[in-house]
């Protein structure tokens, strides 16, 4: 039986937690919220505290007293640097420092993918609060912007045209 950290226990980490504890294996789950899906899997092997995962100092305390064997950051992106900061602390399994940075920042991560010859849509990284000119740059419409940080689909546009564009960075300034 092995120790396994998880960061984030909402819905779409439920299947990962139960497979984990069909697997005997000790289940240390960690959210900043106590509504979440742990409330109702009740297991002996799982251990539920509240520490919210974007805080890599809480996360990495809490790991060094149950000193786990694996750490994951499952259908999330809130607690991914934590799990990389946990893993090379223990050096054991868990998502390394390349995979992070380059899963968290959305133009990197098309240009590695682009660099390594698989297709990707255009791409190009704008930022319209230093570059007024930004409207000039993007070769054709209708587009998607998107922000280089986050998940969720937070902040993604579809733009049919250049006053789109204009509409879409009032709000943002707002």
């Amino acid at each position: 039986m092995s120790k396994i950290l998880i960061l984030g226990a909402g819905k779409s980490q439920a299947v990962f937690i139960k497979h984990c504890l069909a697997e005997e294996h000790h289940v240390y789950l960690l959210d900043g919220s106590r509504a979440v899906i742990s409330n109702v899997i009740e297991h002996p092997n799982l251990v539920f505290e509240t520490i919210d995962i974007t805080d890599s100092n809480q996360v990495l305390a809490y790991a060094k007293k149950v000193i786990p064997e694996a750490v994951i950051a499952p259908s999330n992106d809130a607690g991914i640097i934590a799990a990389t900061i946990v893993a090379e602390f223990f050096k054991i399994p868990g998502p390394g420092n390349f995979a992070t940075e380059n899963s968290r920042d959305k133009f990197k991560f098309r240009r590695l993918l682009h660099a390594n010859g698989l297709a990707t849509p255009w791409f190009l990284k704008v930022n319209p609060l230093e570059d007024f000119d930004s409207i000039g740059k993007i070769p054709s419409f209708p587009c998607v912007i998107k922000p280089v940080q986050g998940s969720g689909s937070k902040g993604v546009r579809y733009l049919a045209s250049a006053s789109d564009f204009n509409l879409y960075l009032g709000e943002s300034l707002a």
